[in-house]
């Protein structure tokens, strides 16, 4: 027995012997160029490309399987050149394969160049084209597999899963360039370089990565750095980035605008579980000189996903930063977008992602709330419900510049034109207001609410509205606010969906300061009082000038307990019964306001320009009435007032305008016209005060001839006379 085991063991040694030494032989003494053509054969038939060794080819057959091969090319049908490589090599180790591991020792490529083109027609030149049957369909007695065969052929696949290991990855200098003649596009990835080491199932190895890429649609050029560890587990499908860094450094050319790209990101870690359905990454931060963006995330589920994590947004001088984006952005306010954040938790699903706990600062403006990008598959739509402290718009509008101002300037009179009225544009200003493109995509829901906004010098306080905007139909309703020491509430809805935007207005106003009012809207300091008012107005155009053109609408309005301010109506009054007496004014120290007890009336809009046919107002010994226009484009008036003294006398002070009831009912005309920015409007309507005076002259020559009468009636009928001569 012993005998058998030995010759047996002896048998076996010597098959190895001679297997090994085979080997070797074949190492040795075997020529690898001889199988250039042969190989070049198997490529051609089984691809339709043609592939050339133009550099030695050489084999190995022990310890290590592998080839290297110097200068290949890779040709297509129309002979053009696919792939060009200055050196590849591959080695797997021998005795692994055998326990199904397949272990690399070397896999490096270097100088190589790809060429990949899609022709006008659309035709990529990398598609293969074979001439090798097809394998027939499988007949109808093909059994079909169960279940358990399923289970069976899982579990031996799972068993024979090879085992990888590769001890080195060496990718040098590799070119790859694409071209789509279809679109006249192009990207270029050069001087590629990939290192890896240790690669085996189930454990984290190092990786390397730079390259330098271009391209045009949009022109671009950028240098890419990528530093990582790497971990795959093909049985469980899971892989895990750890550590990760990238640096991409570049420029790109977007509307005719080049902007900088100096940005790294970085990941504590990035995991991808393919069974379990997940990914998770946490710490994803993005950075350049003045934004970091970081981030947290988990999504579960591929098919029907969930996701849930936050984001952390800060920019530096965020105008600085749009400038190297291209976009030449300076707000009224240089600290008003000094630093901006933006921080909120994420939680949603396939169909709704909401930003809970949402906070934005921008300068001193904080705006907290929740906002649903809901109905993400069909259309998507936001809703939000946001509140805010102190908003002041103006802080945030573009700073005035040499072309705004050449759009919006003043418009200088001609030398002949009228000194007190002008039929010309005041201001044009041409500067868009609405942003038509974005509000013609908007669709959202919400409700906001301020503390306090403030606009063109206007600050409205305990802001509330709601908003509902789709298919370019804006409707804010209820618009509720303090303003002016009173309170508005209106409704406006903007229609986008034409070429010109169209914006209705229905507004109700209590206890509104007039004063301030018409300060801050139409720089006219005029009037004083607390008004409310009701009333619709619609406009079109998105620009001042244009919605100011086009404003119509009408409104019914009172003041109460207030004052003209620049009329001083006792003043102009004296000055006109001192007129119709003939007598001269002796006193200077009129005041340069007129109290009054209420004014009320109503106003038409047409076109941009106000009329209004029946004023009425109350003053201590006067009662008012008007009758006129003020045209808000050239930002003047035409108005005239009827002043009727109610008491027995005036209150002039003045001897000359001394008057006694005989002139208690005369209604005395005043003229208030000129520009807003005139020091004194109003005055006597010189066309109505001759009227006066000869209707006072008739009735005190009327008054004589009574008196006269008396004393002798009977020159009666030379009096009637007379009087029917008057007339």
């Amino acid at each position: 027995m012993k005998s058998v085991i030995k010759i047996s063991l002896g048998v076996i040694f010597t098959l190895i012997l001679l297997v090994v030494v085979a080997i070797l032989a074949l190492n040795f003494f075997i020529d690898a160029d001889q199988y250039k053509k042969t190989i070049r054969t198997i490529v051609k038939d089984n691809t339709g490309l043609t592939l050339d060794i133009d550099g030695p080819l050489e084999l190995s057959f022990f310890p290590a399987l592998g080839f290297s091969a110097n200068k290949l090319t890779v040709t297509t049908p129309k002979e053009e050149k696919l792939v060009l490589v200055e050196y590849a090599q591959v080695e797997v180790e021998l005795f692994p394969l055998l326990s199904n591991e397949l272990k690399v020792t070397a896999l490096n490529v270097e100088g190589a160049e790809v060429n990949l083109v899609k022709d006008k027609k659309g035709v990529p030149n990398w598609q293969i084209e074979t001439t090798k049957p097809q394998n027939k369909p499988a007949s109808k007695t093909t059994p079909i597999e169960t279940p358990e065969q399923d289970s069976n052929i899982t579990s031996n696949t799972e068993k024979n899963t090879t085992e990888l290991n590769i001890s080195a990855v060496s990718l040098k200098n590799i070119t790859l360039n694409y071209q789509d003649q279809q679109k006249s596009q192009t990207f270029n990835l050069k001087n590629l370089n990939v290192s890896a080491s240790n690669i085996a199932n189930s454990q984290f190895f190092p990786i390397k990565i730079s390259f330098s890429s271009s391209g045009n649609k949009p022109d671009f050029k950028l240098d890419e750095k990528v530093r990582t560890d790497f971990l795959f587990d093909l049985k469980q499908q899971r892989f895990e980035l750890k550590g990760l860094s990238l640096s991409s450094q570049g420029q790109l050319t977007a509307e005719k605008k080049p902007f900088v790209i100096n940005l790294d990101v970085s990941a504590e870690k990035i995991e991808l579980a393919s069974q379990a359905q997940q990914i998770n990454i946490k710490n994803l931060t993005l950075s350049d000189k003045q934004l970091t963006a970081k981030s947290n995330i988990s999504l579960t589920n591929f098919i029907k996903p969930t996701v849930k994590g936050d984001i952390a947004l800060s920019v530096d001088n965020l105008p600085d930063w749009l400038l190297g984006l291209g976009i030449n952005y300076k707000p009224a306010n240089p600290d008003a977008l000094n630093k901006l954040t933006f921080n909120s938790q994420i939680n949603g699903d396939a169909g709704n992602i909401v930003l809970d706990k949402l906070n934005l600062t921008a300068g001193e403006f904080k705006l907290d709330g929740k906002v649903t990008l809901a109905n993400i598959v069909k259309q998507p739509r936001y809703e939000f419900d946001l509140k805010g402290n102190d908003l002041v718009v103006d802080h945030f509008t573009p700073a005035a510049s040499s072309a705004t101002n050449s759009s919006a300037s003043t418009a200088k009179p001609e030398k002949n034109a009228p000194t007190k009225t002008s039929t010309q544009v005041k201001t044009v200003d041409n500067t868009p207001i609405l942003p038509v493109d974005t509000l013609r995509q908007l669709n959202l829901k919400g409700k906001l609410h301020l503390n306090s906004l403030t606009q063109q010098k206007t600050k409205l306080e305990d802001v509330n509205l709601s908003i509902n905007a789709n298919n370019g139909k804006i409707q804010l309703s209820p618009v509720t606010a303090k303003t002016l020491g009173g309170t508005i509430n209106k409704t406006v809805a903007i229609d986008v969906t034409k070429k010109t935007p169209m914006i209705n207005v229905t507004a109700k106003a209590n206890n509104i300061n007039v004063h301030q009012a018409l300060m801050n809207y139409a720089d006219l300091n005029a009037l004083t009082g607390a008004a409310n008012l009701t009333g619709q107005f619609s406009t079109k155009g998105n620009t001042k000038t244009q919605l100011i053109q086009s404003l119509n609408g009408q409104a019914n309005f009172a003041i109460a307990n207030g004052e003209l301010t620049q009329t001083n109506v006792d003043k102009i009054l004296c000055k006109a019964i001192a007129k119709v007496r003939k007598e001269k004014v002796s006193k200077k120290d009129w005041g340069t306001s007129t109290p009054f007890k209420d004014m009320s009336g109503q106003i038409i809009i047409r076109n941009g320009v106000v009329d209004n046919q029946k004023l009425i107002a109350k003053l201590e010994q006067l009662n008012i009435d008007g009758y006129g226009t003020v045209n808000l484009l050239t930002e003047s008036l035409d108005y005239r007032l009827g002043l009727t003294i109610t008491g027995t006398q005036s209150d002039a002070g003045e001897e000359a305008c001394q008057i006694n009831k005989r002139y208690a009912n005369i209604r005395w005309p005043i003229r208030c016209q000129g520009a807003f920015s005139d020091k004194e409007l109003c005055g006597i309507d010189q066309e109505k005060i001759g009227e006066i005076a000869a209707s006072q002259v008739k009735s005190e020559l009327e008054r004589k001839i009574d008196k006269k009468l008396e004393e002798k009636p009977e020159l009666k009928p030379v009096g009637d006379l007379l009087k029917r001569f008057l007339d």
